[in-house]
């Protein structure tokens, strides 16, 4: 395990840039390692994870972005043709978003990306079978935006994003037991199916929590029957005085509507 608080020149106080000894660290890391962050503040510009295998960062730090311009903290790509495999994202706070562009078997658990107005959370590209569970996600634009067939968006919490909690342009894919809450503010729309036709297949959402949004629960662009998709067992928190609003055809059997004031 690497501390990033051995590492000479990082400070951890959210005002010096810890940037280059962290990824000097991460560049030179063997497969299976763990860089671990200490309770603290890091001030980084974008890291790059870029064809390692079995590679985790977790700890109980706040990366903070210091790229006031693309907000990003964390970047995991290709490398030379090379895939990153199975990298682990746990624990830690993300001030900025996190995107995977050829990253596969991949996961992140238990972060939390608090509020930032007008930026992404989890971003998801040309990746497969990623998994995005336990998370807290808040004040963002889009919660998680997934973009690659395959995977699984479990058990997170997703409150008060302006477009979107969740938008899926991918198949093969579940959205399973999570909790999206325009709390307390206003989101216009919990979850979002907005891919190509071709691609928008074999999507399963069932056991969710969707909170009353100010425009769709549920929003989709292309026809979910016919494409072999599954939306069951749902729950929504709807004010008393607001109509549920989806635009896909659901077996309202297996779904409820629970009339409150508040989601909490």
């Amino acid at each position: 395990m690497i501390n990033v608080m051995d590492l000479p020149g990082v400070v951890g106080d959210g005002v010096s840039d810890d940037t280059e000894p962290v990824r000097k660290a991460i560049r030179e890391s063997s497969d299976n390692e763990t860089i671990y962050f200490p309770q603290g503040k890091y001030l980084l510009d974008t890291l790059w994870v870029a064809g390692k295998n079995n590679l985790q960062l977790c700890g109980e730090g706040h990366l903070i972005p210091r790229d006031t311009t693309s907000q990003e903290t964390l970047r995991v790509v290709t490398a030379a043709g090379k895939h990153t495999v199975r990298f682990r994202l746990a624990g830690l706070t993300i001030g900025g978003k996190v995107v995977f562009n050829g990253s596969h078997f991949s996961r992140v658990t238990d972060c939390v990306f608090p509020d930032l107005l007008g930026v992404q959370g989890i971003m998801v590209f040309n990746s497969h079978d990623v998994i995005l569970t336990g998370n807290r996600i808040s004040g963002r634009s889009i919660g998680v935006e997934y973009n690659s067939p395959d995977g699984r968006i479990s058990s997170n919490e997703i409150t008060n994003c302006a477009t979107a909690a969740i938008r899926v342009t991918s198949a093969n894919l579940v959205v399973d037991n999570n909790r999206t809450f325009p709390y307390p503010g206003a989101m216009q729309t919990s979850l979002l199916l907005d891919g190509q036709d071709r691609w928008m297949k074999q999507i399963l959402v069932t056991g969710n929590n969707f909170g009353h949004p100010s425009g769709y629960a549920i929003h989709s662009t292309v026809p979910m029957d016919r494409n072999r998709c599954l939306i069951v067992h749902n729950q929504f928190l709807q004010e008393p005085s607001k109509d549920l609003t989806l635009n896909v055809s659901v077996e309202w059997k297996d779904q409820q509507v629970i009339r409150m004031a508040r989601p909490y």
